[in-house]
């Protein structure tokens, strides 16, 4: 009877061990990410660097709300290519994420697939003309 409490309890004390560093691992991942936030995209360094990217908050002078980023939609404070309501590059006709529309891809596919059948076509090639929905579309585009 002593030794199932004993081993219970040696069981407990290695999950609670598991579990505080688990929560350490998580915790050091999440400052290893903040980080690697503040860090200029050309150098990699912190803080301040040569290219003068990083601003006095510690972050990327572009995206920087306190410092006026270039990168931001004066209107909304949002980043200029996602603001949907400024009409941002990143945004489609149908007021998604561009690269993420189901309808731009399914479109791009099939036109895609109209200049695979036309090349072979014209070259003679006699392979596939790649007009099959691998893109997850629905045949014949939008």
């Amino acid at each position: 009877m002593r030794e199932r409490r004993r081993q219970r309890r040696r069981r407990h004390a290695e999950k609670a061990a598991a579990a505080e560093e688990k929560a350490a691992a998580a915790e050091e991942k999440a400052a290893a990410a903040e980080e690697k936030a503040k860090r200029c995209g050309k150098c990699k360094g912190t803080k301040k660097c040569m290219h003068g990217r990083i601003c006095k908050h510690e972050r990327e002078r572009r995206l920087c709300k306190e410092c006026g980023g270039s990168s931001l939609c004066e209107q909304h404070g949002q980043r200029r290519d996602r603001c949907k309501d400024c009409g941002g590059s990143g945004i489609c006709e149908h007021g998604r994420r561009r690269h993420k529309c189901k309808d731009c891809r399914c479109a791009r596919a099939a036109a895609d697939a109209q200049e695979k059948a036309a090349a072979a076509l014209a070259g003679r090639t006699g392979g596939r003309d790649g007009s099959g929905s691998a893109s997850g579309c629905a045949s014949g585009g939008v």
